[in-house]
Order: structure tokens, then sequence, then C-alpha cells
């Protein structure tokens, strides 16, 4: 095991808060206008509690708060669904494809790209080299016809045989004004340096006005991949003091907490909203058939 999976569920969440977060931030992007906040921290905390409190998900039972405007945004709202069904890809899908507001086929299967690579990178199977062609094959064959998101995840994969820059995958991915090319700029921007977590980000804080949700994306991927310890210190330490844009959840321990919760939650703990500090101390714990007994 390269890293415990309780860092790995904290890097997901630090990382999609910081990828917004540098997406904003005034001081990397001077004379862009103000961007509208995303509203996703609200619906991450309410799946959360779901599955701390009944050990289930209800998408039916989150009607009163606002809806999510775009894929990207609801996929970051969804990602305590992909921690917690890391481990079952079949039960993944089906989860995500209970969720009221996603009605379009193309929102469920950048849903499940995005899940399935979180999945991959928690369960240490994730190879950068090969994760774009591994999501395409079961997409295909879940769906006969081809669809505009494997359409864009083949343009992904190509652009990434070339080594393309980042102004090249701008022009290619944001042909088609009516698809949303988030999904595949955050793969782009993350599997471009999949190992180096800062650069993914200051390459997705690139992307003009969707960088905010291009940057949760990208730092919620590379943050399960590349766990706490490819977060860099000076970018934890600052997060409390940056005015982080997702207002219900504003600090690193708030979000640290909900890891630790949904972790506990995911082992089986009794009652993870009484057992998160204790549980706090347990460092050895890994996916399922990632450790394994000593013959």
């Amino acid at each position: 095991m390269q890293y415990a999976l309780l860092h790995r569920f904290q890097a997901t969440l630090l990382g999609a808060v910081l990828g917004e977060t540098i997406g904003l931030h005034p001081l990397q992007h001077p004379n862009r206008k103000a961007q509208p906040k995303l509203r996703w921290a609200t619906l991450t905390q309410f799946y959360t509690q779901q599955f701390l409190q009944h050990n289930r998900f209800d998408a039916l039972e989150f009607c009163e708060e606002p809806m999510p405007k775009t894929a990207g945004e609801t996929i970051i709202a969804l990602l305590p669904v992909a921690l917690f069904f890391h481990e079952d890809r079949l039960k993944l899908g089906q989860t995500l494809n209970q969720v009221a507001w996603q009605r379009s086929p193309i929102a469920q299967q950048e849903s499940f790209a995005v899940g399935c690579a979180i999945a991959e990178a928690l369960q240490e199977k994730l190879d950068p080299l090969t994760l774009i062609l591994t999501i395409i094959t079961y997409l295909k064959s879940q769906s006969r016809a081809e669809t505009a998101s494997i359409d864009q995840l083949e343009q992904v994969q190509r652009l990434l045989d070339e080594q393309a820059g980042l102004e090249t995958a701008l022009n290619r991915l944001t042909t088609n004004s009516d698809n949303d090319e988030t999904i595949g700029l955050a793969f782009y921007c993350f599997l471009s340096t999949p190992h180096d977590l800062r650069l993914a980000l200051l390459r997705a804080a690139q992307t003009g006005t969707r960088s905010p949700i291009v940057g949760a994306l990208t730092g919620a991927l590379s943050g399960a991949f590349n766990s706490m310890s490819g977060i860099p210190i000076e970018w934890q330490l600052a997060l409390d003091s940056w005015k982080t844009p997702s207002e219900q959840i504003v600090t690193q321990p708030d979000l640290l907490e909900l890891a630790n919760c949904l972790l506990a939650s995911w082992s089986g703990v009794y009652n993870p909203l009484t057992s998160s500090k204790e549980f706090r101390q347990i460092a050895a714990i890994a996916a399922p058939q990632v450790i394994r007994k000593a013959m």
C-alpha cells in the first residue's frame, strides 16, 4: 500500500476545494471578472450525512437545495458517492444513475468516468497511461452508440499521446459549444502531469471562465491519486486564510473531519459521528485486496 486510504479520502475533498479556490483566486487572474461560486459544497455535505446516518444513498430526499447547473458541478457534489463505493464499480454506477437531476445519459457517463478514475486511484490500480482507454472500454460496453463524452475522452487520449500543450487542448476540446468540455479538460490537466498536483491545478487555472470547475475536478482526481503528501504543504496551511469559494466547507479541519467520518462509515464503524476522533488514530486502512495477509 503506497498511501493510507484515509489520506486519499482527505486529499480528494481537499484537492477539489483547492482547485476551485485557485481557479477563482484574484492573484492568479488579475484581469478576470469575478466568477460565480459553485454550489456543490452543500450537496457534498448532504450525501456524506446520508452515508453517516443511514449507510445508504437517497437522491430523492434532497429536493430543497439548489441543484447543480452543470455536469461538472454535479460530479463534484457526488464525490462522497465515488469515495464510498470505490471498491464496487457496479454499485458505483447504479448509485450515480439514481441521481434525479442527471437527466442526460452523457452526464451519467461523465459522472461514472470521474468516479471510476477515483475508484482506480483509491485501489492503487490507476495507470495514467491506460486510464482513459480503460474508462472508454467500459463506457462502450454499457452503450452501443458513440456519445459526446466518449468522443471527448478519445480526444483527450490523442492530446496526451501527442504531448499537446494547453492551448492546443483548449482549441480542440472547445470546438463544439453544445458540449460540456470541463470533464475532458480536467482529465487532460490531471494526466498531463499525474504525479504533480501543483502543476495540474495551475494548468487547470488557465482554462478561462471554466477554471473553477475544471480546477475542482482536477484537484479531486489528482488528490485521490497523489494523496495528502502530494498537496503542497504551503497550500494546506494557507487554505484557512484564503477566501474559500465553497462557503459550506471553509477550513482544512472541516474537510479532514468530513473525510474521516466518511471513511469510518465505509469501514463499518457503528457510529462514525461519535467515533471519528478515535478512528482518526487508525492509519493502516486500505481498500479490499490492497493489503494481503502474509503466507
